[in-house]
């Protein structure tokens, strides 16, 4: 690409940019739009969240009721449709006291978009698994 990788609609100058591309807070060096925080991100986006936020809670609480875990070892995460994001469990946190709330959003990077609390040590498994398995 005669650019350098930069795809035309990133070529704008920065009031252009300003107004065309908010939310997207940084680029790579090659156009991409990085996300850091999930309220970078569109409400679908944010809405899917809410949503596996809530599948991701009670899939836990199912690892607790089938005795399939013992105090915070072992987790699940899963993938968002709408944008390259995982829900994931928050690391040391026991089952009894999870919550929707208490999920971890992860870019497949194993990267923090929305949480309290640090993402399970299992992240960059997940994230290694959905970035290669799409």
């Amino acid at each position: 690409m005669e650019d350098g990788g930069v795809g035309r609609e990133h070529m704008v100058s920065r009031t252009a940019y300003k107004t065309r591309h908010t939310p997207c807070p940084t680029h790579t060096m090659k156009g991409k739009c990085i996300m850091t925080t999930l309220a970078d991100y569109g409400p679908e986006v944010r809405a899917e969240v809410k949503q596996v936020r809530q599948i991701v809670s009670d899939l836990h609480q199912q690892l607790l009721t089938w005795n399939l875990v013992v105090w915070t070892a072992g987790n699940v995460s899963q993938r968002l449709h709408t944008a390259d994001l995982m829900v994931i469990k928050p690391s040391g946190v026991r089952y009894e006291y999870l919550t929707p709330g208490s999920m971890v959003v992860c870019d497949l990077d194993g990267n923090v978009v929305d949480g309290t609390e640090a993402p399970s040590s299992d992240t960059a498994s997940h994230a290694y698994i959905y970035r290669n398995m799409p």
